[in-house]
């Protein structure tokens, strides 16, 4: 019975100190002292120095999950990615068709019998689309979202991709994110996307593996000093 009380009340103590109960914040357990057998409560986020218990002073042995994601915004749910990805979809198609057809006119700068010339005038040449579509597909995904975090589509409905700490995922965690990971995203009737729609951190698969999360942002508002805040929406 006193061990239920202190749990509580150590419980309070924490949130009262500034963390929050939400699904974003520290979690907690229950551990037991291997020692004296005294229960104790540990914070995911109590340094290694305060895993101790409080009768003996034993250290506890104790080990979390998935360190819990320090993200700044809101986590960005199904219908609004799908409607990126509708946006950023029709935006490759018309890249792609733009330097197929320049494909098809620089064919008239080569010789006549050049294997190039060739190859791009010839009744053959609309297989190109299935070459260069998903080329251009993968780099555009890739360099975006490595580099800045948001594809057009993205940038267009105010979401972005993070990793863990709210900052750009880096080029190779998104090569990861768009190669791999979507490509098993992609099996089993796309059912790696549909996870969104149900996940609590609205994550696919493709964003578990490379460990990414898509969050909702206000648009940046300039301060009176001339720099720039992106507020978390």
């Amino acid at each position: 019975m006193l061990d239920d009380i202190s749990s509580i009340l150590a419980s309070l103590s924490h949130h009262s100190s500034g963390a929050s109960p939400s699904d974003s914040g520290p979690t907690r357990k229950n551990v037991r002292c291997q020692n004296c057998g005294q229960k104790n409560i540990i914070w995911s986020d109590d340094p290694p120095e305060k895993r101790v218990c409080d009768s003996c002073g034993t250290t506890l042995k104790v080990r979390f999950g998935t360190p819990v994601p320090k993200l700044h915004g809101e986590y960005a749910g199904f219908w609004i990615r799908l409607s990126a990805g509708l946006v950023d979809c029709i935006l490759v198609i018309v890249f792609t068709l733009v330097f197929f057809f320049l494909l098809l006119f620089s064919g008239i700068f080569f010789p006549s019998e050049s294997t190039w010339r060739l190859m791009v005038t010839s009744e053959q040449s609309p297989f190109l689309l299935f070459i260069i579509w998903p080329v251009l597909w993968v780099i555009y995904y890739w360099l975006w979202t490595g580099l800045k975090g948001q594809t057009l589509g993205k940038m267009l409905f105010r979401i972005k991709v993070v990793n863990s700490e709210s900052k750009k995922p880096g080029l190779i965690r998104a090569l990861l994110r768009e190669i791999p990971g979507k490509l098993l995203s992609t099996f089993g009737f796309l059912i790696g996307f549909f996870w969104i729609a149900s996940d609590r951190q609205k994550q696919g698969w493709h964003d578990k593996i490379a460990r990414t999360y898509v969050i909702k942002v206000m648009k940046t508002t300039s301060l009176l000093n001339g720099g720039e805040v992106s507020n978390a929406k």
